[in-house]
């Protein structure tokens, strides 16, 4: 309960800029043969492999609505997060190399949970979430990696959020 009454905090701030926002929610998992970072939408499995990619059934509906270029360069192209976590080294799905789930080994995928369904964009609003299961080395040595996972998270940010009008605190005034 006080895990979401602080989302609900922080998600009243931002509405109260007028300004888009971004939620992040970060797990974690251990028996996925790939072991690349899983960028949860709330797009399905199947519909990733076959390209069946509808923007309004995702958690980030706003960004891609505002936003030029298609939706699947946002969700998997090269103007995507899985893009900028390749670049840095990382495997993650859905990117330009693994656009879906079939083109790993063991097809495994996780396309984000309550968190991402209740507080995305994908039934309206202007706040965006994506879910990130992330593999175990990442996470035990996060002292090597939160720093790199951080400047990717914060470059997709200033990407497409605008960066002055983000408040630090959900609990302060902005």
């Amino acid at each position: 309960m006080i895990l979401i009454t602080f989302i609900e905090k922080a998600h009243n701030v931002v509405k109260r800029t007028g300004q888009p926002g971004i939620q992040f929610d970060i797990h974690g998992y251990s028996s996925h043969p790939d072991l690349w970072f899983e960028l949860g939408y709330l797009i399905d499995n199947d519909d990733l492999d076959s390209g069946r990619l509808r923007r309004s059934e995702s958690s980030i509906n706003a960004l891609a609505g505002r936003v030029d270029g298609s939706f699947e360069r946002i969700l998997r192209g090269d103007a995507s997060l899985g893009a900028m976590f390749q670049k840095a080294g990382y495997k993650a799905i859905p990117s330009p190399r693994y656009p879906g789930p079939g083109s790993g080994v063991g097809g495994k995928y996780y396309r984000g949970g309550y968190t991402t369904r209740r507080w995305g964009s994908k039934d309206g609003g202007d706040i965006d979430c994506i879910q990130m299961e992330l593999p175990p080395v990442p996470r035990k040595n996060n002292m090597e990696h939160g720093p790199k996972m951080g400047q990717v998270m914060g470059e997709f940010v200033n990407k497409y959020y605008p960066p002055h009008r983000l408040c630090a605190s959900p609990l302060g005034a902005c």
